[in-house]
């Protein structure tokens, strides 16, 4: 058994390091809402920029789940270890490598591909994090706002309102999302039909 967990590392590719220190945990500093890791975080991956983007759209594609991820799985369980904590653990790692995504912002543009494949991912968090991300970045719009209209149907009201604000970023080239903006003002949550008719009215204003 050790033998076996012992080969499954070894021929697992080892991460880029940035600064003497793997991706991984600049992305996990990412996590919460001040502090000091945070801001270096957040410092680290403006300076980095683009540099980090290939390892970044990598830990995403490593990090989603798949139905073939039953090695890690089975690992877990002879670990004693809760497969669902390590699930959620993914996901806190997919949602702040998305973060990482739009603090970069245009220069995050080859991620793009990778991070559209995530809207319809099951974790919230996850989701929340690209709607946010793909406002910052503002890159490839015939891509990302049909996502981001998309994601105006979302089931959590977090999603739809980061959504409806995000739009708003892209200016003119937004203006196809005018009428699911129209659509969005009477969102069964006040806050998002708010912000829905201030992006509507934004878009309006620079057509």
């Amino acid at each position: 058994m050790i033998v076996g967990i012992t080969i499954f590392y070894l021929q697992m590719p080892s991460p880029p390091e940035f600064h003497g220190r793997r991706l991984s945990a600049w992305v996990r500093e990412l996590t919460g809402f001040g502090g000091e890791a945070r801001a270096n975080a957040i410092e680290f991956f403006r300076n980095e920029g683009g540099n980090t983007v290939p390892a970044l759209v990598e830990l995403l594609r490593r990090s989603k789940p798949t139905d073939s991820q039953w090695k890690p799985n089975y690992l877990c369980n002879i670990l004693g270890i809760r497969f669902q904590n390590y699930l959620m653990a993914r996901n806190f790692e997919r949602a702040n490598a998305i973060t990482a995504c739009g603090i970069i912002g245009s220069e995050a543009h080859p991620a793009i591909p990778t991070l559209l494949t995530l809207k319809g991912d099951k974790d919230s968090l996850v989701r929340l994090s690209l709607a946010r991300a793909l406002g910052e970045i503002q890159s490839a719009p015939s891509q990302s706002v049909p996502v981001l209209i998309e994601m105006l149907q979302d089931s959590s009201k977090y999603v739809r309102h980061t959504a409806a604000k995000s739009l708003g970023l892209y200016g003119p080239v937004a203006k196809v999302a005018l009428p699911a903006l129209t659509n969005a003002m009477s969102d069964s949550d006040s806050s998002v039909g708010i912000v829905a008719r201030r992006t509507l009215e934004k878009i309006k204003e620079l057509k």
